[in-house]
């Protein structure tokens, strides 16, 4: 007998990075956004559209280190 065992709905998590300003938050982000592409795993980010400052689909940190494609 062939059995399949599927995860429904698939298992995923939501991370929040919190602290003061100047505190590395957006570039702790952008370090796991980086390591999630280098293992291959899917990955969703989100931005608030208030947020504005650096182009509506884009994250970037205070000292210039940017990404693309932001939902």
């Amino acid at each position: 007998m062939y059995e399949q065992h599927f995860h429904w709905p698939p298992f995923g998590s939501i991370e929040l990075i919190c602290g003061s300003m100047f505190s590395g938050k957006t570039e702790e982000l952008l370090r796991r956004i980086r390591r999630a592409e280098i293992a291959r795993r899917k990955l969703q980010i989100f931005k608030p559209q208030i947020d504005n400052r650096y182009g509506l689909e884009r994250v970037a940190s205070h000292n210039g280190i940017a990404r693309e494609d932001v939902v």
